[in-house]
């Protein structure tokens, strides 16, 4: 049996988000075996909310196209500020010194 890593985290180990100030860079095909985003399982109880989501090519839900700059933007549902990894030029590809202040770990979940 296959088990992702971050069901290791639900399961066994979750003391590794809780309470900590973390950035989480994910997309849409970070999912559980039962295909639950794992953005929304994490942000739904504020002791495991990350402090950000950040994101790569193509946005948190693959919503622009190739090569298309991805926005900042704050989702107002899950109560964090969601960051692109892939803005307008080569400054936006790392994470700034701005978005790494306070940020303690980053737990990353790409699926492809």
């Amino acid at each position: 049996m296959v088990t992702f890593g971050i069901e290791r985290v639900f399961r066994e180990d979750i003391d590794l988000v809780k309470g900590r100030s973390y950035a989480l860079i994910c997309h849409s095909a970070s999912v559980d075996r039962e295909g639950r985003y794992v953005f929304e399982r994490l942000c739904a109880a504020a002791s495991t909310r990350p402090r950000a989501i950040w994101v790569p090519e193509h946005g948190l839900f693959g919503e622009q196209a190739y090569m298309e700059p991805v926005p900042d933007s704050v989702d107002t549902r899950l109560s964090v500020p969601i960051r692109s990894l892939y803005g307008d030029g080569p400054d936006s590809l790392a994470p700034s010194r701005e978005a790494l202040n306070g940020v303690d770990m980053v737990l990353f979940d790409l699926q492809d």
